[in-house]
């Protein structure tokens, strides 16, 4: 994997997370996969719970926002970040 291919996708402050939105991050961790870019999933406690009712909490990248504090420093000096909105334009 080249160096500075990396990513947060920060949701600390989503205060509803509705369970079909799942498949939103399924697709979003398949993007990154599928373009060597490893990321990070910042979940506030809704999506937190949202991950455990599917399953999912074992296999989502996460990370607390204070863990991902210096990394988030090394993210915003990366050449080309992409945005949510280009990760889901993909779909």
């Amino acid at each position: 994997m080249a160096t500075g291919n990396t990513g947060a996708l920060d949701l600390s402050r989503v205060g509803f997370f509705a369970a079909q939105s799942i498949s939103l991050l399924i697709a979003v961790d398949d993007l990154c996969r599928t373009a060597e870019v490893s990321w990070t999933l910042i979940p506030s406690h809704a999506v937190s719970r949202v991950l455990r009712l599917t399953n999912r909490d074992a296999t989502m990248p996460t990370a607390s926002v204070s863990e991902t504090s210096l990394e988030l420093t090394e993210i915003a000096r990366a050449p080309r970040p992409v945005s949510l909105e280009e990760a889901v334009a993909c779909l």
